[in-house]
């Protein structure tokens, strides 16, 4: 065997394992590389598309209990890091600040369970944190020994309501008010983002 021939069967080998690297699932038994993944400039984009994968399917991850464990997942055409880095940049948009751009499942389709190209947008973490804030203890809506209803929202208590729809139609109001005065300070928002984020049900 020549040396030539010898190269060119190293070379054939060496091909073979970057398939099988970039086709074979090596993250959660599900995630895999794909055609597209540049090791010297996917580094950051390839950490963000892990979080999601191991949220969904590690249950080890820190925040897994508010996803994987409550039914949250990834479609299968994210498997594949490819398909995720040409949705991101096809989606990508200068916010025209420092502030950083993230996946966000909850505001395009509501009750949204699936991390996909048909349900996530790229926004502000602004609005991100926003939002993923309406559910948590600071904001919520209790009947009182009166009967009456209180609002607690951003800290703030809000009282003396005489129905729960009058408590939450405040509790609307003064969300779809800050959205507003937020919307202002994005001027390159893409529309579909920006209609997303309006026609928001809270």
């Amino acid at each position: 065997m020549t040396l030539q021939e010898i190269n060119e069967q190293i070379k054939q080998l060496e091909q073979q394992r970057i398939d099988l690297l970039q086709h074979n699932p090596t993250l959660c038994g599900i995630g895999y590389l794909g055609d597209n993944y540049d090791k010297t400039q996917d580094k950051t984009l390839y950490q963000r598309w892990s979080n999601i994968i191991q949220r969904c399917y590690n249950i080890n991850a820190p925040n897994y209990k508010n996803y994987g464990a409550i039914g949250v997942e990834v479609a299968p055409e994210w498997y594949n890091f490819s398909n995720f880095k040409k949705w991101f940049l096809d989606n990508y948009w200068n916010i025209g600040t420092d502030e950083k751009l993230v996946v966000d499942k909850d505001i395009l389709v509501s009750n949204n369970k699936i991390y996909s190209s048909e349900t996530c947008l790229l926004v502000p973490i602004s609005f991100n944190s926003m939002f993923s804030g309406m559910n948590d203890d600071t904001n919520v809506i209790e009947q009182n020994n009166n009967g009456r209803y209180t609002l607690r929202l951003f800290k703030t208590t809000f009282s003396n309501f005489p129905t729960y729809d009058s408590a939450k139609q405040t509790r609307t109001d003064i969300y779809k008010t800050i959205v507003n005065h937020m919307l202002e300070n994005y001027p390159t928002i893409p529309d579909k983002v920006r209609e997303a984020i309006l026609n928001y049900q809270f």
